[in-house]
């Protein structure tokens, strides 16, 4: 026996053509505005400090120890990387060491200051990047590079060259982009809208800065840490307010020489644990931030694959 509600009338003509209803699918409203803005409301409230709050002076200094804690162990490895660059000798290598981890201090502090006050001004952390490390490798092991007598002001004024240039210029295009996808996820966890334009273009000004700062002082170029912004996450304290006590730390920090030369004392395994969890936590970001995408389409696939192919090339 035919079943009468799968019968389907066939007789249709130009007259009641116009009459029949057309059926659209539903459209997913997950990538719309008002999606996005009930998803930023219900993270925000989940939020214990947002990025425009204040909180007390005493937890501002527990949570900027905390900051330097979980980046420290990247100012100590750059540095030794840059004294080895330099062919210190054995007799002062604790003394140059201590010069250029007060620098790279000193350019932290700055740069984090300036980001959060006048760039962006999001809960962002500027620190030393390695995209900068394999450019100034392959300069300094040029035969006119190879073992300067000095790396910054202290050492005496900075010199240019096309070589310098163009090897930084990578770097410098690397830590854009790494900075760009930053500060959307960083405003994105901290409680605020997605940065306008104006905002990214002052964020990358700030960060030039900077990048110039670090360069005078006998530091690295500076980038944004990826490394904070998943912090923020586990303290749900995302107030700028955190960063501008971590900068005035730091430039504390930075003053006695002492103190930098008792960090290179630190053992080669504690500082690589450190950075064994840094990256644990990294990966969480990056795999978090898949799961929001649609890894059906054939562009996000493209993407991930060479994200992960230029990762461990």
């Amino acid at each position: 026996m035919e079943d009468k509600a799968f019968q389907i009338d066939m007789d249709i003509t130009e007259d009641n053509y116009a009459d029949i209803p057309i059926i659209t699918p539903r459209r997913s409203r997950s990538n719309t505005d008002e999606d996005y803005g009930s998803i930023h409301r219900n993270h925000e409230s989940s939020l214990k400090y947002a990025v425009d709050d204040i909180p007390p002076w005493y937890e501002c200094i527990v949570l900027a120890l905390q900051q330097i804690l979980t980046v420290f162990s990247s100012s100590v490895v750059y540095s030794g990387v840059l004294v080895d660059l330099i062919c210190v000798e054995d007799a002062a290598r604790n003394d140059v060491f201590g010069m250029i981890f007060s620098a790279f201090l000193f350019t932290q502090a700055v740069a984090t200051f300036l980001q959060v006050t006048f760039g962006t001004r999001l809960s962002i952390f500027q620190g030393p990047s390695s995209s900068y490390v394999y450019p100034l490798i392959v300069i300094m092991n040029l035969p006119e590079w190879r073992c300067p007598e000095g790396v910054s002001v202290p050492w005496g004024w900075p010199t240019f060259s096309t070589a310098g240039v163009t090897g930084m210029v990578t770097g410098v295009l690397g830590s854009i982009i790494d900075s760009i996808g930053d500060y959307y996820a960083n405003a994105k966890i901290s409680g605020a809208p997605p940065p306008p334009d104006h905002a990214i273009n002052r964020g990358l000004g700030m960060e030039g800065v900077g990048v110039l700062v670090s360069g005078m002082w006998g530091g690295l170029g500076v980038t944004t840490y990826s490394i904070i912004t998943k912090s923020i996450s586990i303290t749900r304290v995302g107030s700028r307010r955190v960063n501008q006590w971590t900068s005035l730390i730091l430039l504390i920090m930075a003053i006695p020489i002492k103190f930098a030369i008792l960090m290179s004392l630190i053992p080669p395994p504690v500082l690589g644990g450190v950075l064994w969890i840094a990256c644990g936590l990294l990966f969480h970001i990056y795999t978090n931030k898949i799961k929001t995408n649609d890894i059906q389409l054939y562009c996000s696939v493209t993407l991930i694959a060479l994200y992960n192919f230029l990762h461990y090339l």
